[in-house]
């Protein structure tokens, strides 16, 4: 499930989480750089449901910013502080940012999500379980990013930065991911529009198009100019000379 401001003392307190506040220094931790590899320090990822999210060098307003992400771009969680900032991870670097506007689930949840989507109607109830009978716990809106947990005929049972629920399958536009394929690196669209193809050649079939400054997964490089990548639309092919990515590994 995602994680809600309200639980940040109790990770923090029985995780051992913290690393800014309630006293501690900070220190340059862990998850700097990262020698070895052998080493996971995330604590999950996640995605930005602002329009523009300011990244700021430490957790507060009084840092400067370093970088800004927009509405989809994929995050590492590093750590959580008491006040309601995350650090992360991305293609642009390490910052802090406003716990607020980032949806994510830790790695250790009981409910991995197994896709994501966005909501397609002006108002739409999410309920406490499957049916027109049960109560309204929330309302989404139009462009409003969800987690998918499950899938139940007409049903699905969402998460979002508002909660858990379940809400009619119609008004969800999702696609499946699939977690356990390992993303090879990271990188971002520099085309004004790169075609994303069913496989790696210019005669199979577009499934859809990203634009430019678009965050992808990289899962795979045929080394004949063409990559198989993951982003919020889905996963496909497309040209490598559009994507300037970066390996986990270096």
């Amino acid at each position: 499930m995602n994680i809600a401001y309200r639980d940040f003392p109790k990770l923090i307190k029985d995780k051992g989480l913290n690393g800014w506040g309630s006293g501690e220094s900070g220190g340059s931790g862990g998850s700097e750089g990262g020698s070895g590899g052998e080493r996971d320090d995330r604590l999950g990822i996640g995605h930005c449901v602002a329009d523009v999210l300011n990244v700021r060098s430490g957790p507060g307003t009084d840092y400067p910013v370093v970088y800004q992400i927009s509405t989809g771009n994929m995050v590492d969680v590093l750590k959580i502080s008491e006040n309601g900032w995350l650090q992360i991870n991305c293609l642009h670097g390490v910052g802090w940012c406003a716990a607020q506007y980032i949806q994510w689930s830790p790695f250790e949840s009981q409910q991995p999500p197994i896709g994501i989507g966005r909501c397609t109607a002006d108002v739409l109830n999410v309920r406490t379980g499957s049916g027109l009978d049960y109560p309204v716990a929330f309302q989404l809106s139009q462009g409003n990013m969800v987690d998918v947990l499950t899938a139940s005929g007409q049903w699905l049972q969402i998460n979002c930065l508002l909660g858990s629920g379940w809400c009619a399958s119609q008004y969800i536009d999702w696609f499946r991911i699939n977690l356990q394929v390992p993303a090879i690196g990271v990188g971002k669209c520099t085309a004004d529009v790169l075609n994303i193809r069913s496989g790696p050649a210019t005669d199979l079939s577009v499934l859809f198009t990203i634009s430019e400054g678009n965050m992808v997964d990289v899962l795979e490089d045929n080394g004949r100019g063409w990559l198989r990548i993951r982003c919020l639309l889905g996963t496909g092919w497309c040209s490598a000379q559009y994507i300037d990515w970066s390996r986990h590994d270096k």
